[in-house]
C-alpha cells in the first residue's frame, strides 16, 4: 500500500470513528453535527490532532483501537487513550505473528538438532519455556511427525500465546498502575494545596 493511500485511509478511519463517537457520546445524530471527510469544521482540531498523533499506526490498528474504546469507555476518547489501545492491538497482532515464527524456529531446530543433545538456543526466550512446559526438549524432539504437526503444534501455539499474553497484560497493568500513581500524586498535591488555603 502506498503511503498517500494509507494516509487517506487513516484519515477516513479517524474521521469515521470521531463522527460515530461524537454522535454516540454527545447524543447528536444530526447530520449537521457530524464530521465528514469533506467538511470537518466542527472537529477540525481534533481530527488534525488524532491524524498526526496516530500517523505511526496502520488504519486497521486505529480501527481496532477506536472499536475497543467504544466498548470499554463512557467518555469521548483522548488521543493518549487511543494510542494506548492501538499499541496494545499492535502488540497483540505481533504476538500472533510471533507464535507462528516461534513454531517455525522449533521445527527448524527439530530438523537440525539431536534429540539426545541439549536444548538448542533460541532468540525468543519464550520458546524454551514452552518446550519445558511440553515435557522438555527430548520429549518434544522424539515425537513423530504426525504427532508434532497435530497435538504438539496445537499445544505449543496455545502455551506460547498464553505466556506472551500474560506478559502483555503485566506490561499494560504496570503502565496503568504507574499512571494511577501519577494521578494520585497529583490529587494528593491538589488536596494539600486546598488544605493550606
Amino acid at each position: 500500500m502506498n503511503s498517500k493511500n494509507e494516509q487517506t485511509q487513516r484519515a477516513e478511519v479517524i474521521v469515521g470513528w470521531l463522527n460515530r463517537l461524537w454522535a454516540h457520546y454527545r447524543g447528536k445524530a444530526d447530520p449537521a453535527q457530524r464530521v465528514t471527510s469533506d467538511n470537518f469544521n466542527a472537529m477540525a482540531h481534533e481530527v488534525q490532532n488524532f491524524t498526526a498523533g496516530l500517523c505511526d499506526y496502520p488504519p486497521e490498528i486505529i480501527d481496532q483501537a477506536f472499536s475497543a474504546h467504544l466498548l470499554s469507555s463512557r467518555w469521548m476518547p483522548k488521543l493518549a487513550e487511543i494510542r494506548e489501545l492501538a499499541e496494545a492491538s499492535r502488540l497483540s497482532g505481533q504476538h500472533q505473528e510471533d507464535e507462528y515464527r516461534a513454531w517455525e524456529s522449533l521445527c527448524m531446530a527439530l530438523k537440525h538438532e539431536s534429540p539426545a543433545g541439549p536444548m538448542p538456543c533460541f532468540h525468543d526466550q519464550t520458546i524454551p519455556q514452552v518446550i519445558n512446559d511440553l515435557g522438555g526438549w527430548r520429549h518434544v524432539a522424539l515425537r513423530d511427525s504426525v504427532e508434532l504437526q497435530t497435538f504438539v503444534r496445537k499445544e505449543f501455539l496455545h502455551r506460547y500465546k498464553a505466556l506472551t499474553q500474560s506478559r502483555l497484560t503485566q506490561q499494560l497493568l504496570q503502565r496503568s498502575s504507574q499512571t494511577a500513581g501519577l494521578l494520585s500524586g497529583c490529587q494528593a498535591g491538589s488536596t494539600n494545596r486546598l488544605q493550606q488555603r
